[in-house]
């Protein structure tokens, strides 16, 4: 009872945002759920440890596989920042709700058999819907009905219940931008659902890369990378600023 409310960075916050009456709205794709196992091939596959060589039958396949998160994930993003900016009309907002509805009646991303590739799938997955449905629910809520904020928000619960089991325990000389993305996606998620222990935990993992932070400026396990250590650093930097904010 005496927990402060867990909020974002002011930025998510559009006050007055309202839905426009009529106008065009997006193109409304057909809805593609995806329903199989986690289990992708790695685009380094066949690599030596630094892994900053991309295997180019490998990444087909990958993209090939991963399209339906991708789509959703872009497609989220879009929608989502267009209703933000007060450009989207209520067609908009219920094209992405049946979307989402879909995926979580069905559990997509969850119960799955998964390897390291899929966990991270489902993690960069959670990051873009939570997110992109944080904006939504803080400043157009009362348009998003109860049972579609009960049906989402629990499909987010268990992905990031998920995604924590996903990346638990793995510590400094394992941490990379993979566990901080994991902990974006559940901090992000730990806001909408206002859980303090998911939020603690993905706090744990920001002061674990913070104390990683070499007097250079540089984070150990990235320069690792060789070739690609300035594309890792900055692909670390993202969840690692955003949650500096939050």
């Amino acid at each position: 009872a005496l927990a402060a409310e867990l909020r974002p960075a002011p930025g998510f916050y559009r006050p007055g945002l309202v839905l426009r009456h009529g106008g065009q709205s997006v193109r409304c794709p057909p809805v593609q759920v995806f329903g199989g196992a986690l289990n992708f091939p790695s685009k380094y596959e066949g690599d030596d440890s630094s892994r900053d060589d991309v295997n180019p039958d490998a990444i087909k396949e990958y993209e090939s596989r991963t399209k339906p998160m991708k789509d959703l994930q872009q497609f989220s993003a879009q929608v989502s920042d267009r209703l933000f900016k007060g450009r989207g009309n209520s067609a908009d907002l219920e094209c992405l709700l049946t979307h989402w509805r879909a995926w979580a009646s069905q559990k997509a991303l969850l119960g799955k058999p998964s390897n390291h590739v899929g966990n991270a799938v489902r993690k960069w997955s959670l990051a873009s819907f939570a997110t992109s449905y944080l904006k939504l629910k803080l400043n157009l809520g009362a348009n998003i009905s109860a049972a579609d904020q009960q049906l989402l928000e629990g499909w987010l619960a268990a992905l990031a219940t998920q995604v924590q089991q996903d990346y638990q325990g793995r510590g400094p000389e394992k941490a990379n931008n993979h566990d901080y993305w994991a902990a974006w996606s559940v901090m992000v998620t730990a806001v909408v659902l206002q859980r303090q222990d998911l939020f603690d935990w993905s706090y744990g993992v920001y002061q674990m890369a913070m104390r990683q932070v070499t007097d250079e400026g540089y984070l150990p396990n990235e320069l690792r990378r060789k070739t690609r250590a300035l594309a890792y650093h900055s692909f670390a930097l993202l969840p690692l600023s955003t949650m500096a904010a939050f």
